[in-house]
C-alpha cells in the first residue's frame, strides 16, 4: 500500500494524497483546486496512518489482488498437460528399444557345417525348412509386444501434447490476449 500525505486546503480541510499524485493539480472535498507539490516536497507533508481496509474498498481491493480467470485456467492446465506430455514423450521415445542387426558369422557356421555327419545334416535341415525355433520366436515376438508398447506411449504422449496446445490456444483466443511480444 502506497504512503499517504495530509496535503492542506484552505481551513481544517486537507486532501489524502500519495506520491503517485506529486505535481498533479487535484480537486478538494471542500471544491477547491489544490496542486499536490513535486515528490521532494510531499516527504516533508505529514505522513497518515495507513488505515485497515473496510467494506466496499477492501472487497474491490481483494477482487484486483485475484486476477485469475478461467482463460488464465485454461492456458495453465494447457502448459501443464503439454509440459508433461512432452516429457512422457521424450522418456519413452529415447528409452524405446531398436532392432539390433543380426550378426551372423559364416565362418562358424560353415565349420560347424563342414564337422556334421550325414544324419546329423539332414536333421538339421529337418529343423531348419520347419523354420524358427520356438525359443528364437518367442523372444522375437516378445521384443516386437515391448517395442509395440512404447511406440503406443509415444503417440498418447504425442496427443496430450496436442490437446496441451489446444487448450492454451482457445485459453488465449477466449481471453483476448495477444501472442505478440510487446516491443
Amino acid at each position: 500500500m502506497a504512503t499517504k500525505y495530509r496535503l492542506p486546503c484552505h481551513g481544517d480541510a486537507f486532501v489524502a494524497v500519495d506520491a503517485s499524485q506529486a505535481g498533479l493539480s487535484i480537486t478538494c472535498p471542500c471544491g477547491e483546486q489544490v496542486q499536490v507539490p513535486t515528490w521532494r516536497e510531499l516527504s516533508r507533508l505529514e505522513r497518515l496512518e495507513a488505515e485497515p481496509a473496510t467494506g466496499q474498498a477492501a472487497r474491490r481491493r481483494s477482487d484486483d489482488s485475484s486476477n485469475w480467470t478461467p482463460q488464465k485456467g485454461l492456458i495453465f492446465l494447457g502448459l501443464v498437460i503439454l509440459v508433461f506430455s512432452s516429457a512422457l514423450a521424450g522418456i519413452f521415445g529415447m528409452s524405446m528399444p531398436s532392432e539390433q542387426p543380426i550378426h551372423v558369422n559364416y565362418d562358424s557356421i560353415r565349420e560347424r557345417a563342414n564337422s556334421l555327419s550325414l544324419n546329423d545334416s539332414m536333421k538339421e535341415w529337418h529343423d531348419l525348412r520347419g523354420g524358427l525355433r520356438k525359443d528364437e520366436l518367442n523372444s522375437m515376438v516378445r521384443f516386437r509386444a515391448i517395442q509395440e508398447s512404447y511406440r503406443r506411449w509415444v503417440y498418447i504422449s504425442i496427443g496430450g501434447c496436442v490437446i496441451g496446445a489446444l487448450l492454451c490456444i482457445i485459453g488465449v483466443a477466449t481471453s483476448g490476449m495477444s501472442l505478440r511480444v510487446p516491443q
